[in-house]
């Protein structure tokens, strides 16, 4: 919301942050209220690997910190 108050356009933003033009648009449409709002609901991510931290950080170790040999890792692990 702060790049929108500074008057920035929803391609710089969208280019600036590395995000999508349809997410900018979709916050750029809302008002300060409107995103308070919404923030308030969730005011934090959902945090779903939490409980897998500790294991990840042990094989992105173990795999010396590649993260394609770590993907597959949990690939194997969670779908077989």
């Amino acid at each position: 919301m702060e790049l929108k108050r500074m008057g920035k356009t929803r391609r710089y933003i969208s280019m600036k942050l590395w995000v999508g033009n349809k997410t900018v648009s979709k916050y750029y449409a809302m008002s300060d209220e409107e995103y308070r709002s919404m923030h308030a609901a969730s005011p934090y991510p959902v945090k779903v690997f939490d409980e897998y931290e500790e294991m990840i950080m042990d094989v992105y170790r173990r795999n010396n910190f590649k993260s394609n040999l770590v993907y597959r890792r949990f690939k194997e692990y969670l779908f077989h």
